[in-house]
């Protein structure tokens, strides 16, 4: 039987199986999706999607980034179509909240064992997921559009279904689902912990939570004092909304109709994240943030290896987080402008900053083939093998407690 203070790693190599294991799950569940969905499964026969287009959909929805495609978007295909887009999403959410959950976990004083830890994750998700069903139910939304919308916010994937339901009580549903996404599974077990234990929040769980915040207001304030929205009261909502949507978390944002600074004023948002651990993608702001503070304030001295201090390693990690997502972007905005010259410079731009940040904003609906998509689809998954890699490295081998 598990105990509670049981080590979550007990040598490197149990480390870099749990890496590879998850790295395998990802490329499995993404073969097997695009298999399905350019089957007479997701269109009728005669107009099944390329391979192309079905490869993206699929990483499109595993990786939780939500870019519409025409065709290939969840409203387009048919109910078993989308019935496969809703487990592709299920199992990103999982992916994507296992990895941060798992390591910022085994940071803390008294980790729990990776037992514990998944079965949190996944009940937590479930549970999280079916409120926000039953509440967009009972609020006019269809059965089937109400658990597709719910597990695209809590995902923050920016894929919705129908639109029934009158938008404040949308948004009212929606919005803490989407919030719940951002903080991540570990952050869900620090509040439980400290509700349970009744202590104070723990140092990784108070600075995601800080981070989060600050990464919210930030932008609220850039929208609320550069870009003119209405007056008061709905200004400040409108401003909220337009941060919230960096991610898609409360559906995919067209910015073409918007004024050019508003847009752009989007761009660090979309690649930047709350949270580390949490379902949307990019750089996550709280890593940064724990790396200026170290993670000395954890259990230093009860690592295996003293030698090797957490916030240089932390430092170590970041660098290379920082460095390979500004070269990916990089790379992908200059490879799409060879693959498909006939897109403008800024939606170039504006589409490799969607595409390595896993954000559904875009100017408009994608209609590439062939390798521009294909890139698309490879710079999507590198992000989140990426971000995996980072905290299979984060994991720290810890002692029991005494």
């Amino acid at each position: 039987m598990d105990q509670p203070h049981q080590a979550l790693f007990a040598d490197p190599r149990a480390r870099s199986a749990w890496g590879w294991w998850l790295a395998a799950a990802w490329l499995l569940i993404l073969c097997g999706g695009a298999a399905a969905l350019s089957t007479t499964l997701a269109r009728p026969a005669g107009n099944e999607l390329a391979w192309d287009r079905a490869l993206f959909a699929a990483a499109n929805a595993l990786t939780l980034t939500g870019l519409p495609q025409i065709p290939g978007d969840p409203a387009d295909l048919l109910l078993s179509g989308q019935v496969i887009t809703f487990l592709l999403m299920f199992a990103g959410t999982q992916l994507c909240l296992l990895p941060g959950t798992l390591a910022f976990n085994s940071l803390r004083c008294a980790p729990w064992t990776r037992r514990r830890v998944l079965a949190f994750t996944a009940g937590g998700h479930l549970l999280f997921l079916a409120i926000g069903w039953l509440a967009l139910s009972f609020s006019r939304f269809s059965t089937w559009p109400a658990l597709f919308s719910a597990a695209s916010a809590l995902g923050n994937c920016g894929m919705r279904l129908g639109d029934s339901a009158s938008p404040p009580v949308q948004l009212l549903i929606l919005t803490p689902l989407a919030l719940l996404g951002i903080i991540g599974a570990s952050v869900w077990i620090g509040l439980w912990r400290a509700v349970r234990e009744k202590k104070s929040l723990d140092g990784s769980s108070a600075t995601s939570m800080g981070c989060i915040a600050a990464w919210l207001l930030a932008g609220i304030l850039l929208y609320y004092f550069l870009i003119p929205s209405g007056e008061g009261t709905q200004r400040l909502i409108t401003s909220f909304l337009n941060i919230m949507n960096a991610k898609g978390a409360l559906g995919w944002t067209a910015v073409h109709s918007w004024p050019r600074l508003g847009a752009w004023l989007l761009s660090p948002w979309m690649l930047l994240s709350g949270a580390a651990g949490g379902a949307s993608g990019g750089l996550a702001l709280t890593a940064l943030l724990w790396i200026r503070r170290g993670l000395a304030d954890t259990h230093p001295t009860e690592l295996a290896d003293p030698a090797v201090r957490p916030p240089s390693l932390a430092a170590r990690l970041a660098l290379l987080w920082l460095c390979a997502t500004a070269a990916g972007v990089f790379g992908v905005f200059v490879l799409l402008l060879q693959l498909a010259p006939q897109v403008p410079a800024d939606t170039a731009l504006f589409t490799a900053l969607a595409a390595v940040g896993n954000s559904a904003v875009s100017f408009d609906p994608l209609s590439l083939t062939g390798p521009p998509l294909l890139l698309l689809t490879v710079a999507m998954l590198a992000s989140r093998l990426l971000t995996l890699f980072i905290f299979v490295r984060l994991a720290r081998p810890s002692p029991p407690s005494t």
